[in-house]
């Protein structure tokens, strides 16, 4: 009796596209995109680009014997910025990995440097 399915090496017909969304997932995008006018990644960007330039003012209640009031900080608002910044820098830029360097064998590496003069013995810039 055969075995059900292709045969290994042949390629692959029909199905989803690799990358392709699923239904569900591009209509929240959609509709997320038209309730904000812009994608959230465009929304944090503009919106962290006016929190830097002064155009956009966040204000932090400080409380008084009469109540709490509204006082301007540009430091939360450079905070904020800085966080919208971080939160969009993922998006557009991959995470590196740390590297471990290691010398023959698997131990540790050894460096030698050598110095000399600079040629004509007045530093580097030849003065």
């Amino acid at each position: 009796m055969a075995k059900p399915g292709r045969k290994p090496g042949t390629p692959r017909t029909g199905g989803r596209q690799k990358g392709t969304l699923n239904k569900a997932t591009d209509e929240t995008r959609r509709l997320i995109e038209r309730t904000l006018g812009a994608s959230p990644l465009q929304k944090m960007a503009r919106l962290a680009r006016e929190l830097l330039e002064g155009k956009r003012v966040l204000y932090v209640p400080v409380f008084t014997k009469d109540g709490p009031e509204p006082i301007k900080s540009e430091a939360k608002a450079v905070e904020l910025a800085v966080k919208l910044l971080s939160e969009i820098a993922e998006y557009h830029s991959a995470k590196r990995k740390a590297v471990e360097v290691m010398g023959p064998s698997g131990g540790p590496m050894r460096f030698t440097l050598e110095l000399g003069s600079l040629g004509n013995g007045h530093g580097a810039h030849g003065g």
